[in-house]
């Protein structure tokens, strides 16, 4: 019988392929949520160590124009706090869209793999009916027959 020869390995090579490919962005796209949420817990660290000194100098004196400069900072850090957290969501969100990707390309190919595992069982069940009849097409015993010996 001849060689077992999937006839959808190409379609199986290029969906490989892809899942790879799609597997790595969502790698990617874990490290960049990880990256982001990092960013934005830095901010708010930043943010709170800020607060801690504006309310410590509050209770000193009162100089208007380091309280103007305290709340400016504050004001900034605050947006650098929003920015952060829209980047988080951003992040999350490409995270999602890559994981969805992923997932559908890796039903693909394990339809794909179900496929060809179908197909070699189905070779091997004809080898083994192929290897059946020809074992049931020899003769039997030493090659004479019956009749011949009597």
């Amino acid at each position: 019988m001849k060689k077992f020869r999937f006839p959808l390995k190409s379609v199986a090579v290029v969906r490989e392929a892809r899942e790879l490919r799609l597997r790595e962005a969502f790698s990617s796209a874990l490290q960049a949520v990880a990256v982001a949420e990092e960013h934005l817990e830095r901010v708010r660290q930043k943010k709170a160590d800020l607060e801690r000194v504006l309310l410590v100098e509050r209770r000193k004196a009162f100089r208007p124009a380091e309280q103007l400069s305290f709340l400016h900072s504050h004001q900034q850090v605050v947006n650098e706090e929003v920015d952060a957290s829209v980047a988080v969501e951003k992040a999350v969100a490409v995270r999602e869209t890559r994981r969805a990707e992923w997932l559908e390309s890796r039903r693909d190919l394990r339809l794909i793999e179900k496929l060809e595992q179908t197909a070699r069982q189905d070779y091997r069940r004809e080898e083994e009916r192929e290897a059946q009849r020809t074992l049931d097409d020899r003769p039997h015993g030493s090659g004479r027959s019956l009749t011949a010996a009597a």
